[in-house]
């Protein structure tokens, strides 16, 4: 789900339970302090084998989306989930992933 987006604040993109939304919206309000306004952030679940497709999905999308914008990804994965970095967009943006 893609959170709208207030002016000069960074783009959500929230995957999974309400405490992803709520945690989001703190992402947001830490992004913005940083001066990270252009970057999209992905907070996803990888709790099952489904949520990390769609979390690949979605960053790749934002990739397309957002070109050149900083995608900072975070999720909470389990500790066997390897990281997406193989998988995820090979592109000018830049790509942080973060695990809580």
């Amino acid at each position: 789900m893609t959170d709208p987006k207030p002016p000069s604040s960074p783009t959500l993109i929230t995957l999974g339970c309400r405490l992803n939304s709520y945690e989001s919206e703190v992402m947001r309000g830490h992004a913005v302090e940083a001066g990270l306004q252009d970057a999209v952030i992905v907070n996803t679940c990888a709790v099952t084998g489904e949520a990390v497709r769609s979390a690949r999905q979605a960053i790749r999308r934002a990739a397309k989306e957002h070109p050149g914008a900083p995608i900072l990804v975070t999720a909470a994965p389990p500790r066997s989930t390897p990281t997406c970095s193989r998988r995820c967009p090979k592109s000018p943006a830049s790509l942080a992933i973060m695990r809580r």
